[in-house]
């Protein structure tokens, strides 16, 4: 968050909010991440059983989605709150460097 934080002309204080916001999340997220790593690990398993279960299957996949929603309404909240505490100027340098700083990664 540093790194995207740089050359945003932000204040310290301001720094500090988008900061606490953003580590908050992502610790708020971090069951959800562990989450979706036990369906995928249960979405190998079934397919990889002597009998598919189509209905196991579905379960699993809706449990995915679920989890999914909830991650991405979390994480847009949190944007939406770090992005409420910059200027307009501010915010376009923050996901500027944060879209640098993340491009190809993928989380999750």
């Amino acid at each position: 968050m540093d790194k995207a934080l740089t050359g945003t002309d932000a204040t310290a204080d301001q720094k500090k909010k988008v900061t606490d916001i953003l580590q908050a999340a992502f610790t708020d997220m971090k069951p959800l991440h562990d989450q979706r790593v036990e369906n995928r690990k249960a979405m190998e398993a079934a397919m990889q059983a002597p009998t598919i279960d189509p209905a196991r299957i579905e379960q699993i996949r809706a449990e995915q989605m679920k989890v999914a929603d909830q991650s991405s309404k979390r994480f847009t909240k949190a944007l939406t709150d770090a992005g409420n505490v910059l200027s307009a100027s501010q915010r376009q340098a923050f996901f500027k460097n944060w879209s640098s700083e993340h491009h190809g990664k993928r989380h999750g």
